[in-house]
């Protein structure tokens, strides 16, 4: 188990019945291996095995960064607090780094030999839809991702943001800017979250906001893309923030708002991933290449 904390707030009222259904989980399991850097499955869970990236001491597996950079982390392995191998991960990210590591332990808990994953991790590929790279757009790197918990957007936000301070990044290009296009996912997960999803934007240099996608909800009133535009701006007032009454005019208006050198990630778990295809085409637009950082 990765991390625990409250999401799907339409089925589940409170963090406890979250808890209470991946204890069921967690009784089904022959052998479980929780993430002891989460206080939920610390507290809650008694699991066989634990990983961390915080501490080498008192969990089975650990990796401990030496190095982060915008196109990866370089780590050192420990098991049962003994160092045991130093890591090229070519994915950047802390959230990145604690999935390989959870991964890792798992194949060690199988018996898969230190020397074996210290070959696979350099051979780690991302999957669709987490820091997706679609392609370069009138000089803009246009990048999509599935981040619509804050969460996951502050998590995102973060490796992105080291592309951009460490000039280092897998992209066809370092960012000099970081634009985040989001796209609020359901009424009740806006409203249980909106405080939460206005600090994690605020990491951004700009914020564009793409209208609420209701996924089938009933809407709830005083809360909209509107409403998230507000909270953001208390929190931040200094920071540039549209809300855009379509995905349409959002992409139509792309230009004439962002800057040549851009990172424009575009988050949600909605049809925000159809931004790109909504981009006015010229010749200048590129395709994405096959490798680019995966976001968990």
């Amino acid at each position: 188990i990765t991390n625990l904390e409250l999401d799907h707030t339409d089925h589940y009222p409170d963090l406890e019945s979250l808890i209470s259904t991946l204890r069921r989980f967690a009784g089904s399991c022959g052998r479980l291996l929780i993430n002891h850097d989460c206080p939920v499955l610390r507290e809650h869970f008694e699991a066989e095995a634990s990983w961390s990236i915080e501490r080498s001491d008192g969990v089975s597996y650990a990796a401990l960064p030496v190095e982060e950079r915008g196109d990866g982390t370089i780590a050192d392995l420990y098991i049962d607090g003994r160092w045991a191998a130093r890591l090229q991960i070519p994915l950047p990210g802390r959230h990145n780094l604690s999935n390989v590591t959870g991964a890792l332990g798992a194949c060690l808990m199988e018996g898969v030999s230190v020397a074996e994953l210290q070959q696979a991790v350099g051979r780690l590929r991302p999957p669709g839809r987490r820091f997706d790279f679609r392609g370069l757009w009138r000089d803009r790197l246009i990048v999509d991702d599935y981040a619509h918990h804050p969460s996951e957007v502050s998590a995102t936000l973060a490796m992105a943001r080291l592309m951009v301070s460490s000039g280092q990044s897998p992209l066809p290009r370092a960012p000099q800017r970081l634009v985040a296009v989001f796209q609020p996912h359901r009424f009740t997960r806006t409203s249980e979250f909106l405080d939460g999803f206005a600090e994690a934007l605020t990491a951004a240099d700009q914020v564009l906001l793409a209208p609420l996608y209701t996924a089938g909800e009933a809407p709830i009133a005083g809360i909209s893309s509107e409403t998230l535009a507000a909270a953001i701006r208390r929190q931040a007032p200094q920071l540039q923030v549209e809300a855009y009454a379509s995905l349409e005019l959002l992409a139509s208006r792309l230009e004439t708002v962002t800057r040549a050198g851009d990172l424009v990630l575009a988050m949600g778990a909605g049809d925000v991933n159809s931004l790109w295809n909504r981009l006015p085409t010229d010749p200048e637009c590129s395709a994405a290449p096959p490798d680019v950082p995966a976001a968990a």
